[in-house]
């Protein structure tokens, strides 16, 4: 999985190298530093490796407030004609099929709103049409998610980590794209998505833990990848870690990026490894080193897909998503 990753990174920065061009997904400003190009505006987006808690509750139960939903089971009970009481579970349509009525839609609606539309249809058929409609057990996704969850103070709660490809998997809804989002739009994108589930699942998100410490090393070296760090290391020190550069390579600069909580700055460094500059620079703990054997025409442009690529995986994975 790694080894794929890098492939794709390396891919799609090789096309970058002679002809990069600016990305509209990040929408980055960049303003000039003393010695570095700093790209801003990236605080609040999520990155692989951050661990994020889902926290789930069930609407309140109030009779004005609670409504059916698709495959709770309800019991229809008619206490003077207990022949016609049925328990059924309410079909993905909404439906349930009664004797002498048919179909009536009951999701959406409180227990009390069908007993009613049941006694005035009933009356039809039966002297005393009394009908009272009860939930007996919430429907099979609410039991899903129940089982799902881990039982917290306030709800129930489970860790979800963003994976190398910039997605998330959620119990239920399944995989949602995270990496390169801000937590914002991940949270109301989870909040829509198990509405349409079973509306009375109201779900929260927050960030629990950001993504540990790692340096990734490209291009033109041994062994390019990602490599956990303890704190600040120097360009000298990731370019061992990856191998050193890769011989008769002829590299042509040496281009870092790195994240400083929510600025994401940038550097090109002639390939001079005996340069005071090179020696002496220091990479934060989310760091890009990547060394070009092309002219990097647009360095502004190449930092900021790298961001995307490295940093919030904003590719298209595999199978399109």
């Amino acid at each position: 999985m790694k080894s794929m990753i890098v492939t794709l990174i390396l891919s799609a920065t090789l096309a970058l190298v002679s002809c990069a061009r600016p990305s509209e997904q990040l929408n980055l400003e960049m303003s000039e530093g003393e010695s570095w190009k700093v790209v801003a505006n990236v605080s609040n987006r999520l990155m692989p490796g951050d661990e994020l808690q889902v926290l789930y509750v069930l609407k309140a139960t109030d009779a004005k407030d609670f409504v059916i939903a698709p495959l709770d089971q309800v019991e229809v009970k008619f206490p003077t004609n207990p022949e016609l009481n049925e328990i059924q579970t309410v079909r993905p349509d909404g439906f349930i099929t009664l004797p002498f009525v048919g179909d009536i839609v009951v999701a959406g609606r409180s227990p009390k709103q069908v007993s009613g539309e049941l006694t005035t249809r009933y009356g039809e058929y039966l002297n005393v049409p009394d009908v009272y409609v009860i939930v007996r057990e919430y429907g099979s996704r609410v039991a899903e998610m129940n089982e799902a969850m881990v039982r917290n103070r306030g709800g129930q709660g489970r860790p979800i980590q963003v994976r190398p490809d910039g997605s998330a998997s959620f119990p239920i809804i399944g995989d949602v794209r995270a990496g390169g989002q801000s937590l914002e739009d991940v949270r109301q994108e989870v909040r829509a998505r198990y509405r349409e589930v079973d509306p009375r699942m109201l779900v929260d998100l927050s960030l629990m833990q950001a993504a540990g410490a790692q340096t990734w090393v490209l291009g033109a070296v041994t062994n390019p990848g990602n490599y956990p760090v303890q704190g600040q290391i120097s360009l000298p020190q990731a370019l061992n870690m990856a191998g050193g550069i890769r011989s008769m390579s002829f590299p042509d600069a040496i281009f870092v990026v790195r994240r400083d909580g929510g600025v994401i700055r940038y550097r090109l460094l002639n390939a001079n490894l005996s340069q005071p500059e090179v020696q002496t620079l220091m990479l934060s703990e989310q760091s890009i080193v990547y060394v070009a054997t092309r002219t990097i025409s647009d360095p502004g442009a190449m930092a900021e897909q790298l961001a995307q690529q490295v940093f919030f995986r904003s590719f298209a994975s595999a199978d399109g998503k």
